[in-house]
């Protein structure tokens, strides 16, 4: 009836990723991240949506409509089409794709002999169960 893991961590936890490149072809601007399906597999699997925010370019009020894609040749290695994001989004900008929490790091995988995401668990949080 319910999933109490997703119930109580869906909205928890973030990947961070850093941007790769950004690239304009056939009219479309893409993102690439050097995370992808291999470190947050939802997307792929469920079309699930993410938001994503560049950290680096948080006051910056121009934005434009990108594909996040990751670094893998995959059709399905897409984060989001058409997502609202600074116009002038660069290489090295810091991306956070949020609600990772519940099916974030545990399905990560070495598909591609990719290695896995680091992972910060962060203890004594208000609210955290095991500080109340």
């Amino acid at each position: 009836m319910i999933e109490p893991g997703r119930y109580l961590v869906a909205e928890c936890g973030v990947l961070l990723a850093q941007v790769t490149q950004v690239v304009e072809k056939l009219g479309i601007r893409r993102v690439g991240s050097d995370a992808g399906m291999h470190t947050l597999i939802r997307p792929a699997l469920y079309d699930a949506w993410h938001d994503v925010a560049n950290l680096s370019r948080l006051d910056d009020a121009e934005q434009e409509a990108f594909d996040v894609v990751g670094p893998i040749c995959e059709s399905s290695d897409i984060f989001g089409k058409r997502r609202r994001l600074p116009s002038a989004t660069a290489e090295g900008d810091v991306l956070l794709f949020s609600d990772a929490g519940a099916y974030g790091y545990v399905m990560a995988s070495h598909y591609n002999l990719r290695g896995l995401p680091a992972e910060d668990v962060m203890e004594g949080v208000p609210g955290d169960v095991a500080a109340d």
